[in-house]
């Protein structure tokens, strides 16, 4: 599969053998190809079991995409129709797949797929020397990323077990405000156990301490940036954002040429911004959500929308302006929705 021109680390055995170690889902492969000839077609499922939400065939748990390795429709319908004969005989209660790119609607009617929705894939081309793309960078983070380098924090990068289990603290503090629980210890010491030299992890620290944290992972000549975490006490000031920067030129000494970073719900662009503390950005973005919506919801957008405000204020130093925002008219709409 590494030989397709749409692989990615996705499609790797390093990638479903750290699934396989971490949550016990069993690998398998449908293609169009017979035993010993050349792989031409190909999509990778996990076997998931699961108490909650049933036996269920996916292409891929825990994978931001994964693309069908197919030259044709026809080698897609016939890997699909296998897949379900295969889910209907089994008693599974669907079977999915997460491309990056749309495959032939025709082949997906065909085989009874629905389209669940459209998620937006976020990439950036590298190809641009470092200058041109550190111009294209928007100016406020610019300025932060100079501040870190003028800064005495300190930059690390490595992928042993301290530097794991350091990153581990910084990611359940971030899921902790985001108020989604963090996957187990056990996924981040398998990904870096089996990817090996594809897998990094950045840390910004203040003398000892890390403060933010970026696992990344370069696959051929692809960046992947998959986690990010920091300490909201300890990088209130958003420094963190200058290990992504390093990233790139890190990469781009590897050779790669594109950055993925990863995938969103349209409706959650301005949230992820939010909770990433580009408090400037998600403005925009919640503005045009909270204005178009008719639903009570409307109100918890406006509230995240006015607190990031405020933060943003407060991160400029206008005291006054950020208790503007952040007071007792902006609370109740936060909480009166949750």
């Amino acid at each position: 599969m590494r030989s397709h021109p749409q692989s990615s680390v996705f499609h790797t055995t390093e990638w479903l053998e750290a699934l396989r170690r971490t949550y016990g889902f069993a690998p398998v492969a449908y293609t169009t190809a017979r035993s010993g000839s050349a792989l031409t077609a190909a999509i990778p499922f996990c076997q998931v079991h699961s108490w909650l939400t049933g036996r269920r065939l996916v292409s891929l748990p825990f994978s931001d995409h994964c693309q069908p390795l197919s030259e044709s429709a026809g080698d897609l319908e016939e890997i699909l129709d296998s897949a379900r004969a295969d889910a209907k005989a089994t008693d599974w209660r669907y079977v999915q797949i997460r491309p990056l790119v749309a495959p032939p609607l025709a082949a997906l009617d065909r085989s009874g797929f629905q389209d669940e929705g459209t998620l937006l894939h976020f990439k950036l081309d590298l190809g641009p020397d470092l200058d041109t793309l550190f111009q294209g960078v928007k100016y406020d983070v610019r300025k932060d990323v100079r501040r870190a380098e003028r800064s005495e924090l300190r930059y690390v990068v490595g992928a042993d077990p301290q530097m794991i289990a350091a990153y581990y603290r910084l990611h359940v503090m971030t899921r902790s405000t985001q108020g989604i629980p963090p996957q187990p210890l056990a996924w981040f010491r398998n990904i870096a156990d089996c990817l090996g030299e594809m897998l990094d992890v950045h840390l910004l620290l203040r003398d000892s301490t890390p403060i933010a944290g970026l696992v990344t992972i370069v696959y051929r000549d692809q960046l992947m940036w998959k986690y990010s975490a920091s300490d909201p006490v300890g990088d209130r000031a958003g420094m963190g954002k200058s290990l992504m920067w390093r990233s790139i030129r890190r990469a781009k000494e590897q050779g790669a040429t594109s950055l993925d970073m990863g995938r969103c719900d349209p409706e959650h662009v301005g949230l992820a911004q939010f909770n990433r503390g580009e408090y400037f950005e998600q403005h925009e973005s919640l503005e045009e959500i909270w204005l178009d919506e008719p639903r009570l919801i409307r109100r918890l957008y406006q509230g995240i929308l006015k607190i990031g405000v405020g933060f943003y204020k407060l991160r400029l130093g206008n005291y006054r302006g950020t208790v503007n925002h952040i007071n007792g008219n902006t609370l109740p709409v936060v909480y009166g929705v949750m």
